[in-house]
């Protein structure tokens, strides 16, 4: 059941990543061109390792490729590094969390069913509908089978909590390095 959250936090935050402004994201452009030695769109676990084996222990490393996701598909496009790599305060603005929260209330109820959360989810085969139902029970606070705008907000700010017991406790969060 925890992976099935993060699953739907990741694609929370996916959804903010596409929000983001120029402005906002311009750093972390830079740091992913720089990562992404080949120019392929992607950073694979060894330019992630070449590149960071610089200024990172082998440790730090493992940890930021763990934290990113990257060691199960091996690699990791522009727009999962972004939304993995988003500083928390940036994906808590609260116009961030209402647009993509009503993105997600499709039907405009005021709440997140399993089939808007399904839908989400449509080109992945392996979230069904009892997937779907497990993600909302495990922020369902008041049990009525849905997400609200309240329970959404919570669970977004658990992110932010994982972000930084991340940052503080592993060292897995970017800095572009300083020359």
């Amino acid at each position: 059941m925890f992976r099935n959250v993060e699953k739907l936090k990741q694609a929370v935050l996916t959804y903010i990543a596409t929000q983001l402004s120029s402005r906002e994201i311009r750093e972390y452009k830079k740091l992913f061109a720089e990562l992404d030695t080949n120019n392929d769109g992607i950073i694979s676990v060894d330019e992630m390792k070449c590149a960071l084996s610089k200024h990172k222990s082998k440790e730090e490393i493992d940890n930021m490729i763990s934290a990113m996701g990257i060691a199960e598909k091996g690699e990791i496009n522009y727009l999962e590094f972004l939304s993995a790599n988003m500083n928390a305060d940036v994906f808590l603005k609260k116009e961030y969390l209402i647009e993509t929260f009503n993105s997600l209330d499709t039907k405009k109820t005021g709440k997140i069913s399993s089939n808007e959360i399904k839908s989400l989810f449509e080109k992945d085969a392996s979230i069904d509908t009892a997937v779907c139902d497990e993600m909302i029970k495990s922020v369902d606070i008041n049990g009525d089978g849905e997400i609200d705008f309240e329970e959404f907000m919570a669970m977004m700010y658990d992110l932010k909590k994982q972000y930084s017991f991340m940052s503080k406790n592993s060292s897995a969060t970017y800095s572009t390095p300083k020359q």
